[in-house]
């Protein structure tokens, strides 16, 4: 997979030239996984190509959405709390559901038919325009997981009478009014470490957990297999330099991304079984923006020089290689879950908040990767 990247700007059109392969440093580094290693080591900053950011006003406002690149459209709540759909290739929008009164799950079905807000046992169907109550397996706060076809998963943070709080999973079927429970002997304490990981994908429940060694930490990444009710762990010999704030698991890859609270060792990128497959990461001052599951990219936001995207490894684990996206954009802020990469990596859908505090629904344009 060959890279190449993009420098958006409001009304300029630059492309270099095919022959152009002026690479440089960029502040992005990595370094071996074990402590000892070579040290951090500055990525390749591709060479920059002129794009197009399209922006669309939205009526009412808007608070938060998801993408659907099947439709090729964006679903979103406004601020009168109204799902809306916004159509790219018309430029149109259609009121869905008069209220949606909690923020949309980014979890999609196969059709792209069902949304689910976070938190309730709630799902709206958009063909019929019609909400879908169900009956939780157990009290507490719902997560969905992901979709396994007219299955939906969900986690559900529930508390004992001895405060004792834990996952469970369910499993809830549309034309139902009750979800099941799923591996109902599978607990996970969040008092003894265990925390939600992101990227589940069928049939994975992706979970983590952490002992504290000195100044360090021990991790553990466990897999809850839905339809076995096993569970496969993954602990790291390697000790973690700070507090673990997230676990990122990218399934197609089989890929680990672990966030870590750490002034240059705040990534670490797991691809393997060894070493070799293994190395951290710095994005020095910029916030981690997590632009989907299905590649391995990833997104670092700093407020001066706007967006880039990471392109981890290629089919050929080659180094890391970075690409300025956004450039003078006015954008103030760009939360961790907002942008989304098509499946094709051809644009990134998503909400951008500006200077003066509004968001806006952006769709950026992004030159073809081989």
């Amino acid at each position: 997979m060959r890279l190449k990247a993009i420098s958006l700007a409001v009304a300029v059109s630059f492309a270099l030239s095919n022959g152009a392969q002026a690479y440089s440093a960029s502040k992005y580094t990595e370094g071996d996984c074990r402590p000892g290693g070579d040290g951090p080591k500055p990525m390749l900053e591709l060479p920059n190509f002129f794009g197009n950011v399209h922006p669309f006003t939205l009526p009412d406002g808007l608070l938060d959405g998801m993408f659907l690149p099947k439709s090729n459209s964006y679903v979103f709540r406004n601020s009168a709390t109204k799902l809306t759909v916004a159509r790219f290739s018309t430029h149109s929008f259609n009121t869905m559901a008069a209220e949606f009164n909690a923020p949309i799950s980014k979890v999609r079905d196969a059709s792209e038919r069902y949304f689910s807000p976070e938190g309730t046992s709630r799902v709206f169907d958009a063909a019929n325009r019609v909400w879908m109550n169900y009956h939780s397996a157990y009290e507490g706060k719902i997560r969905p997981l992901f979709w396994n076809g007219s299955h939906l998963y969900s986690a559900v943070t529930s508390e004992d009478e001895n405060r004792n709080a834990s996952f469970r999973l369910q499993r809830w079927t549309v034309g139902t009014n009750r979800a099941r429970r799923v591996c109902n002997l599978s607990n996970f304490f969040l008092n003894s470490g265990y925390k939600l990981g992101n990227g589940h994908a069928y049939p994975f429940m992706v979970l983590h957990r952490t002992e504290r060694v000195g100044t360090q930490r021990k991790l553990t990444v466990s897999f809850l297999d839905v339809e076995s009710c096993t569970v496969s762990e993954k602990p790291y010999a390697d000790l973690m330099k700070g507090e673990v704030l997230n676990v990122h698991y990218f399934a197609k890859m089989k890929s680990v991304l672990i966030q870590v609270d750490h002034p240059t060792q705040n990534l670490v990128w797991d691809t393997g079984p060894d070493d070799a497959h293994c190395h951290y990461y710095s994005l020095a001052n910029s916030k981690l923006v997590m632009v989907g599951y299905e590649h391995p990219i990833i997104g670092a936001y700093d407020p001066h020089d706007g967006l880039s995207l990471i392109y981890m490894h290629d089919k050929d684990n080659n180094p890391p290689q970075t690409a300025q996206v956004t450039g003078d954009w006015p954008i103030a802020d760009i939360k961790p879950y907002d942008l989304e990469l098509s499946p094709d990596k051809m644009s990134l859908v998503g909400i951008t908040e500006l200077i003066d505090k509004s968001k806006t629904l952006v769709k950026i344009d992004l030159p073809k990767i081989d």
